[in-house]
């Protein structure tokens, strides 16, 4: 278990206004306690520009599983270190912006011996387009590491007896801490970039042309899950949608559709801020009726099938989304082959004409929102 040391009286006294100031307008985020009830607690300092009620959140979002227990506060410097108190399990991280493209983590650590009591290390994380949603993801992951790090180097726990045991052997004095100002980093047991799943649940509304037969359109519902490995995303999805037509008319014959399609593939995205790109292939199955009539039922019969039938197609799509926190908004670009060729036909006397056809490639569009989870 981690052994940190950093009373919270001695946290709000580093931390807090000096006497007579002006109260910080920022003392109003939601910056709420978060993570488990196990011993360990872990005070989080956000300095300054990195007061962001969005990079509290992912920070949670990572320690949501763990026995942490972690608090946050807001300040506009960084604190001095925090000496660490005999039999705390407290540890205290100050999260600041050092420029636009690079934050800071001032980590306290309890030290293996005395003489490292006061040690702070200092970890560089490096930002690619400032405090975005890529890079409050890559602060949280990184101050998630290191914790882990420091929970696994940190010596275990004595346990409880009745008599007193004999002194450990002394450790081997380490090599002394670097400067406040040096830059040191601490092992990523969970790596760079940490692979995660994202469950999106999404509506939206869709259009397909269709050749001869009328163009339909009708609202969507739509699941997908995502397996992130950093910038690139893979993963899979399930949609179902209902859909409605106008009329399309030909020489003797009114035609209209409606129904429900069913379908599944894979997707794939690549990000960049909060912009991403992103494509798909799968397939869909249609179920369509079609609400055909002829204008002189006497002179001419309509050779279709009134009831419903099944049509499948392979299909593709394309587009860009855009997120703001746990919400994206994406226009995709469709197109699907459908496998049966359609034609409507009418039986003038003897004759036989085909009056429409269908399109066997079908061009179509997607307007979506989603929510992740």
């Amino acid at each position: 278990m981690l052994a940190f040391a950093c009373g919270v009286g001695v946290l709000l006294v580093a931390c807090g206004p000096a006497p007579g100031s002006v109260a910080d307008p920022r003392a109003g985020l939601d910056l709420l306690p978060c993570g488990g009830g196990g011993p360990e607690s872990l005070d989080i300092a956000l300095v300054g520009p990195a007061a962001s009620p969005a990079l509290g959140a992912s920070i949670c979002d990572w320690f949501r599983d763990e026995d942490w227990r972690v608090r946050f506060v807001v300040v506009d410097d960084v604190p001095p270190a925090q000496r660490p108190a005999t039999g705390t399990r407290t540890g205290f991280v100050a999260v600041a912006l050092a420029s636009e493209h690079e934050a800071r983590l001032y980590v306290d650590l309890p030290g293996l011996t005395p003489a490292l009591a006061s040690a702070r290390w200092v970890r560089a994380v490096p930002l690619g387009a400032g405090l975005d949603d890529a890079g409050i993801e890559v602060i949280a992951q990184a101050l998630h590491s290191t914790a882990q790090a420091a929970e696994a180097a940190a010596p275990p726990e004595p346990e409880a007896s009745a008599a007193p045991e004999p002194p450990p052997a002394p450790l081997p004095t380490p090599a002394p801490p670097p400067a406040p100002d040096a830059t040191s980093h601490v092992a990523d047991t969970e790596g760079a970039a940490r692979s995660r799943l994202a469950v999106y649940t999404g509506i939206g509304y869709h259009f397909h042309a269709r050749g001869g037969e009328p163009p339909t359109h009708g609202p969507l519902l739509r699941f997908e899950l995502d397996w992130a490995q950093s910038a690139i995303v893979i993963g899979n999805f399930v949609n179902a949608a209902v859909f409605t037509s106008g009329r399309s008319r030909a020489p003797g014959l009114d035609l209209g559709l409606r129904g429900a399609s069913f379908g599944a593939g894979f997707a794939g995205r690549l990000s960049s801020g909060a912009w991403a790109a992103r494509a798909g292939l799968g397939g869909s199955l249609e179920l369509l009726t079609v609400d055909a009539h002829v204008d002189d039922a006497d002179a001419l019969r309509l050779r279709v099938d009134s009831r419903p039938r099944l049509r499948s197609y392979p299909t593709t799509e394309a587009g860009l989304a855009w997120r703001t926190g746990k919400i994206e908004f994406s226009l995709l670009g469709l197109l699907r082959w459908q496998l049966s060729a359609t034609h409507y036909d009418v039986l003038d006397g003897e004759a036989l004409s085909t009056v429409l056809r269908a399109w066997r490639l079908q061009p179509g569009a997607e307007l979506g929102a989603s929510y992740a989870w």
